[in-house]
């Protein structure tokens, strides 16, 4: 979220969210995690539409992410290319690969198909790899 007041307030807003239309979640359609991450997705990404589509993640938070103090030069490569990509494949990016998202998951998080999802993520892996190569 690049903003710590703006993050307490997604995750308070998505909590307030997911406590009244508790009666609207269902078993069947999804996990108790993803229902809830989905919520909380929502709540980031209104939240970044509203400060012009930055990025869904900082440097440092994905720095800390990659490794410790001792990164090597291709893990800052690799963070500079992922921060490179639109915002949308950054995202899936992070849900899949730093968040252990399944695809599904990510489908219903970003309220989009399945298809759309495994789109993204193929087109990003692509220009992930021109950059790195």
């Amino acid at each position: 979220m690049r903003d710590e007041d703006d993050a307490e307030d997604a995750a308070q807003e998505a909590l307030v969210r997911a406590y009244l239309h508790l009666k609207r979640f269902d078993p069947e359609k999804a996990s108790f995690k993803t229902w809830l991450f989905s919520i909380g997705t929502r709540e980031c990404l209104q939240i970044l539409r509203k400060r012009r589509n930055l990025p869904l993640f900082s440097e440092d938070t994905l720095e800390s992410t990659l490794a410790s103090s001792d990164q090597s030069a291709r893990d800052r490569e690799l963070r500079d290319a992922v921060l490179a990509l639109p915002t949308n494949y950054q995202t899936v990016i992070t849900l899949r690969y730093w968040h252990g998202e399944s695809y599904e998951g990510i489908a219903t998080a970003l309220h989009v198909p399945i298809g759309t999802v495994r789109g993204w993520l193929h087109r990003a892996k692509q220009q992930l790899k021109e950059a790195l190569s």
